[in-house]
């Protein structure tokens, strides 16, 4: 059953539409109503595709806007007392590539190199996933990391706590590439501290 407060269904409407140019505000309302009622979403999006909300709480959406795009939400507590808003859009084709906002209750963008650990944006994030077992030759770690490019990032906010997480994407890749870049990829959950994800 979706529970959900008027904060994120206030935010969910008061969206621009710069954010989310798929459905429009009336849209929105009809699918915001339409979890009001726990009844089932979808509406037809601007592309004559289907749109739906995966799930809402009170601090909390996600929502499938097409077949290659999601959206995520999250309103984050902050230390100076007012909340943050983080919302990562993923779009899904060939394999999901996530950027990332942060944003005021007033829809106001804040500078994401404030809210990650040591000042880093997003794609800074993914050398940190890059690890060089001690077992393998310093040559080989660089072959395998110069297989990563472009170098593409997913993040995922729990719907559950206030944490993301952070992978690679290898769309390139075979599956035997794929085998042995995953001998030094790994994935990171990244915790919110009321000022920045660490």
């Amino acid at each position: 059953m979706m529970v959900h407060a008027q904060s994120m269904r206030a935010l969910w409407l008061s969206m621009p539409d710069s954010i989310l140019p798929y459905i429009s505000k009336d849209q929105r309302k009809e699918m915001i109503d339409l979890a009001d009622n726990s009844s089932k979403t979808e509406v037809n999006n601007l592309l004559n595709g289907k749109s739906v909300i995966d799930s809402v709480t009170d601090r909390y959406l996600a929502a499938t806007v097409s077949g290659s795009f999601r959206i995520q939400m999250r309103l984050l507590p902050s230390s100076d007392g007012d909340s943050l808003l983080c919302v990562v859009r993923t779009f899904l084709a060939p394999e999901p590539e996530s950027e990332l906002r942060f944003y005021t209750r007033q829809w106001t963008e804040v500078p994401m190199r404030r809210c990650f650990e040591n000042g880093r944006s997003l794609q800074e994030l993914a050398s940190s996933l890059l690890v060089r077992p001690d077992s393998m030759p310093e040559s080989r770690f660089a072959e395998l990391r110069k297989l990563i490019d472009p170098i593409m990032v997913s993040a995922t906010l729990s719907p559950d706590n206030d944490s993301i997480d952070i992978s690679l994407s290898l769309p390139l890749l075979s599956n035997d590439e794929r085998k042995q870049i995953n001998t030094i990829v790994l994935q990171r959950k990244l915790n919110w501290n009321g000022t920045t994800f660490n």
